[in-house]
């Protein structure tokens, strides 16, 4: 939603943060987990760098602790792009 129209982007984080609590409530961690990558995207895109790296880092940390590798290379090279 954020993607595809900059200005839903509020809508697109509420739908996100819901969407993580419910996954959080079920105890879905590898999901609920991505939900942080997804979100560090979205600030990401709307200019929210600080909250962005505050995001993508703890789904950097979930990520090295559940062995979710794929991700967690995901994840480390979009902290790379805003990070430099």
């Amino acid at each position: 939603m954020g993607k595809a129209d900059i200005s839903q982007s509020s809508e697109a984080e509420e739908c996100i943060l819901l969407g993580m609590k419910i996954l959080d409530e079920l105890k879905l961690r590898p999901l609920f987990s991505l939900g942080y990558y997804y979100l560090g995207e979205l600030y990401i895109d709307t200019g929210q760098g600080e909250k962005a790296l505050e995001t993508l880092k703890k789904a950097e940390g979930m990520f090295q602790e559940m062995g979710m590798d794929y991700w967690l290379r995901r994840t480390q090279e979009v902290l790379e792009r805003v990070q430099s």
